[in-house]
């Protein structure tokens, strides 16, 4: 890998590094630690941090495919871990936007609220998550069966 690529790979590392922390400090001023609202209003706050945390560690997985292609690693592996960590996170943040985070408030706080919510834009991050979890693996098997033919040529 020249020097080019790795000097460009450390940018987008720091970038992705960059969009986490700030990611992580618009995470911090939600108001989860004030007493403002009552406890209702914490749990809604402290609920509503679980799909944050995912989508964050998504962010984080973008961070940690361009540290391995740094470090090395070959593109279709790197690409292939990013799509099933990315699709994972993506996948496991919409689904707690939509069931998991209405059903802790049902569960934990004295009102009545809805079982699901239908989130268009959460739906879509989790379906798109599920499709980049379901086609890494065939991305990694055929960068293995590239490296068998060239290991044979």
């Amino acid at each position: 890998m020249n020097r080019f690529t790795t000097a460009r790979n450390a940018r987008f590392a720091t970038i992705a590094v960059l969009v986490c922390t700030i990611s992580g400090l618009a995470l911090n001023s939600t108001g989860l630690l004030s007493d403002h609202g009552g406890q209702d209003a914490q749990i809604r706050q402290a609920a509503g941090l679980i799909p944050s945390l995912c989508y964050v560690a998504a962010i984080w997985m973008v961070e940690r495919a361009f540290r391995s292609i740094e470090r090395g690693q070959r593109i279709e592996v790197a690409l292939g871990n990013l799509m099933q960590n990315l699709g994972l996170w993506l996948f496991l943040g919409g689904i707690a936007f939509v069931f998991v985070q209405p059903l802790l408030l049902k569960a934990l706080t004295v009102s009545w609220g809805a079982w699901a919510w239908f989130d268009v834009p959460s739906i879509t991050l989790g379906c798109l998550g599920l499709l980049l979890f379901v086609m890494a693996r065939p991305l990694r098997d055929a960068a293995v069966a590239r490296a068998e033919i060239e290991g044979i040529l």
